[in-house]
């Protein structure tokens, strides 16, 4: 990137006639940094508001879907903030953090594993939900008990060298916690009996057995090992006071050149490269000739744009799937914390709603922002889609008292967003892994957006196609 910049910072023409289309984390990442270079650029962006799916909710946003226009009712309070978008941050997505602290967005920790939260998985240990210490120990306990007691019966001789067994029994019997019979009966690395572990030693509490979820795997395997995935690893973080503040920190280094409540209508060559039709607020139809056009709105929009890409990118547009990602927050009192001891970190619902999330700071302060859910599977996120926002609130209650039955005498306020049926998205992020078409011109054309990287949902995917697209611009 900072070679890029000093390769074109010296241009001697400044005077440049490119149109940028969507002023989401790609679009003002690449008017950020044309702006430095004193690139001449128009942005349009349908919405009344930049940042696209990077959305955070406060006392008084307002909530358009398709079907409905709807206000979050949070109190004042600067804590009480809902990112109903992106919402962490992964400690490798360097690209993202380079702009968090060019921009001066101070950063905090958001916790993603704690294992105090809680597993509720239908069909196993009686369908009542258990902490997630109880359901990593017993895992361990059964995988290290099962290979340790293999190796002690010269059953995998064919694959580990006897010479490597009592070392391995060694690492066994440390991860999984087992006896000196290489059996698991329980740990208190799941936690301690009451009255335990102060002034008498501490007792582990009986064992889980981690066989009951086995038949369940199809559903819970990527759920159960959800913080080991490349981009869910400790450390994530998040920007205090909200993930809309990277979209602030854009605008505020932006000329005044993004036209918003501008809605493209059509985008189409012309001799001197694209005119782009749009339909501004008052509803007039206008029209915007430029020599570079970089698109970064999302294909499910592109899908009802006129459009004269190339066949293999058309074809792309006409085809795309985005998940029907969603998410509800309740404004609530801390019994999570008061009760139970959870400080940040996720629940896992076996149900629709799929995710609770507790708050990552504020510990201690009197009310906090709940997301009683966070939908991202395909035929759970179309069915909140099609919720009433009380229908959604209700669902939302009612899964969650699985895992908390006192959880409707704290929250309200709730508030709520479908991507699917939010105008200017249709959709969360891409399910389809790019095409190579993406990363280069077409014509006048240039295309950016996470949805154009293997990071589709991710700010990081959307900034390196921000910097991709910079590169193929010419500026000379």
């Amino acid at each position: 990137m900072q070679e890029w910049r000093d390769n074109q910072i010296n241009s001697p023409d400044k005077h440049h006639d490119i149109l940028i289309l969507g002023a989401g984390i790609s679009g003002l990442c690449v008017a950020y940094e044309l702006s430095k270079l004193g690139v001449n650029f128009q942005m349009l962006e349908a919405r009344s508001k930049p940042g696209g799916r990077n959305e955070t909710l406060r006392h008084g946003s307002e909530i358009e879907e398709f079907d409905r226009t709807s206000y979050c009712e949070f109190n004042r309070d600067k804590h009480l903030y809902f990112n109903v978008g992106p919402a962490r941050i992964s400690h490798h997505h360097e690209r993202v953090l380079r702009y968090c602290k060019e921009l001066s967005i101070p950063l905090e920790p958001i916790i993603n594993d704690n294992r105090n939260t809680f597993f509720s998985i239908d069909g196993a240990f009686n369908n009542t939900p258990i902490k997630s210490k109880e359901l990593y120990t017993s895992q361990r306990g059964l995988i290290a008990s099962t290979l340790a007691q293999a190796i002690e019966q010269n059953l995998v001789s064919h694959l580990l060298p006897a010479q490597h067994n009592d070392h391995m029994l060694k690492m066994l019997t440390s991860f999984g916690d087992l006896d000196s019979n290489y059996q698991f009966s329980g740990s208190i690395r799941a936690g301690a009996e009451a009255n335990s572990g102060v002034f008498t030693p501490p007792q582990a509490q009986p064992s889980k057995d981690f066989t009951q979820v086995l038949p369940h795997l199809d559903k819970w395997a990527r759920r159960i090992h959800f913080e080991q995935s490349k981009d869910q690893q400790a450390t994530m973080l998040q920007p205090v006071g909200g993930m809309d503040r990277i979209v602030k920190g854009f605008v505020r280094n932006i000329p005044k050149k993004i036209r918003y409540n501008s809605e493209v209508l059509s985008i189409k060559r012309v001799q001197s490269g694209s005119e782009v039709t749009f339909r501004n607020k008052q509803g007039v139809i206008k029209k915007m000739t430029a020599a570079q056009i970089v698109v970064t709105l999302p294909l499910t929009v592109l899908q009802d744009i006129d459009h004269d890409f190339s066949a293999p990118i058309a074809q792309e547009i006409q085809n795309a799937n985005y998940t029907s990602a969603g998410k509800i927050a309740f404004q609530s009192e801390r019994f999570w914390e008061t009760h139970e001891y959870i400080f940040g970190g996720i629940s896992w619902l076996g149900s629709d709603n799929t995710q609770l999330w507790y708050p990552s700071s504020g510990f201690g302060q009197e009310s906090g922002v709940l997301v009683g859910g966070y939908i991202f599977d395909g035929s759970a996120g179309e069915r909140f889609a099609n919720l009433s926002n009380q229908e959604r609130v209700d669902s939302a209650l009612t899964q969650m008292q699985h895992i908390h039955p006192e959880a409707t005498e704290y929250t309200h306020n709730a508030c709520s967003r479908s991507w699917k049926n939010t105008p200017f998205s249709k959709g969360g992020w891409s399910s389809n892994p790019p095409i190579v078409e993406f990363s280069h011109q077409d014509g006048p054309y240039i295309f950016a957006g996470d949805h154009t990287t293997y990071l589709s949902g991710w700010q990081e995917g959307a900034i390196a196609s921000a910097h991709r697209a910079l590169e193929l611009l010419s500026l000379d």
